[in-house]
């Protein structure tokens, strides 16, 4: 007899079938091998309603030994099993940006102030702002949360409240930084990636304190141990490496983040310098560098069948960007590779066959202002590949 519950290689739930097998085995042995148990009987329509049931509790207690685990915890559980090393899903954010406004010299924009797109995404200003010399420019910040809010130049014009000596306002500029919530994907992999956080002062784990944040989507650390100058690096020392949006927050975030992880006595060092100041109101200047990223284009010629959906071009583009890493159409970042890692070529293909009704494809990768080929591309180990929906083609 098959052995069920938790056993030496897991957990071994009963389905219904088994439920029900095991059942009518009992009733036999109970009232005798004649006992009539179709699905017609008294006897064979309670024993399956039973049995209904008692699979389902088994199908429950399932879900609760796989709560446990990374690997196959979900929403909620996911949570508390990232909250043992420390982590937290990642909240959805809003997007910034910057709003130029004309009108007439010595009109106040107060802090708060609301403007729209025409699809109605309201940003809200973030500073106070006063009209001189016909214009006057201010940070503003969605209101909602979501990938929704990283609109293009021109888009954000409508006034919501007008003012007296107001005219016109505009964004010059595309919002960015708006993000959706974590997906329990994305948490399992930067679980994943983030294991080392613990182990302070190490190389790993200065690179899982920085894929902690949240502006930070790829990170390296190398260091030289020598008493020479390595590559740049100064004796005893290190550089971190790290793929975000080179804004002053960030730096601000990311300086910090090493200051509380590196060894006392060992510089951090890098092309980007931030001055930090510790609990002890001491000065602290550590330097890291963005990493450089290598702009990726793909060309994909395909040849589908009826089971190909009408938005299987969107899905394939998606499905690259996510192999690759970078930004979708609707402003959704992927994190995709990791800092030199080399694009190959055939997991290329692999990403585009996860769109059911592919019956074929040609495909062809280059850097940008490279000529297209079929080889996979070489990243150095300071480098990072990146795409967006702009790079990849599908016809």
């Amino acid at each position: 007899m098959a052995s069920f519950g938790l056993t030496g290689k897991g957990l071994r739930r009963k389905r219904y079938v088994d439920v029900l097998n095991t059942m009518e085995d009992r009733a036999k042995e109970l009232f005798g091998e004649n006992i009539n148990l179709s699905e017609r009987s008294p006897l064979g329509l309670f024993i399956r309603l039973i049995s209904w049931s008692i699979g389902i509790v088994w199908q429950v207690v399932e879900d609760v030994y796989n709560s446990a685990f990374v690997d196959t915890a979900e929403g909620h559980s996911l949570d508390k099993v990232a909250l043992y090393i420390g982590i937290t899903r990642r909240p959805a954010t809003r997007a910034t940006g910057t709003v130029k406004f004309t009108g007439d010299d010595n009109t106040v924009i107060d802090e708060g102030f609301l403007l729209e797109t025409e699809d109605g995404v309201q940003f809200e200003t973030t500073e106070e702002a006063t009209i001189e010399t016909g214009t006057a420019e201010a940070g503003i910040r969605a209101l909602e949360p979501g990938t929704d809010s990283n609109v293009p130049a021109s888009t954000i014009t409508e006034i919501v409240n007008p003012i007296e000596g107001l005219d016109s306002a505009t964004n010059e500029a595309a919002t960015e930084g708006g993000l959706n919530k974590e997906t329990d994907a994305e948490l399992r992999q930067r679980y994943i990636d983030s294991v080392a956080k613990g182990g302070a002062s190490t190389i790993d784990s200065i690179k899982a304190s920085l894929l902690d944040l949240d502006a930070v989507r790829a990170a390296l650390v190398i260091e030289n141990h020598t008493m020479d100058i390595v590559d740049g690096r100064p004796p005893k020392s290190f550089e971190s490496y790290v793929l975000a949006l080179d804004n002053p927050e960030t730096k601000e975030k990311v300086a910090h983040t090493i200051l509380e992880v590196k060894a006392a006595g060992i510089k951090a060092y890098g092309t980007e310098s931030e001055t930090v100041i510790d609990d002890a109101g001491q000065e602290h200047t550590i330097g890291f560098t963005f990493a450089n990223e290598v702009n990726i284009e793909i060309n994909v010629t395909k040849t589908t069948n009826e089971e190909y959906p009408e938005d299987g071009d969107e899905r394939m583009v998606t499905e690259i960007i996510r192999y690759i890493g970078g930004t979708d159409e609707d402003g959704s970042i992927y994190a995709g590779l990791s800092m030199g890692e080399d694009v190959i070529f055939t997991q290329i293909i692999k990403a585009c066959y996860r769109v059911p009704g592919l019956d074929d494809v040609d495909v062809t990768i280059n850097k940008v202002g490279e000529a297209a080929g079929t080889d996979n591309i070489s990243i150095a180990l300071t480098e990072v590949a990146e795409t967006d929906y702009e790079k990849v083609s599908v016809s």
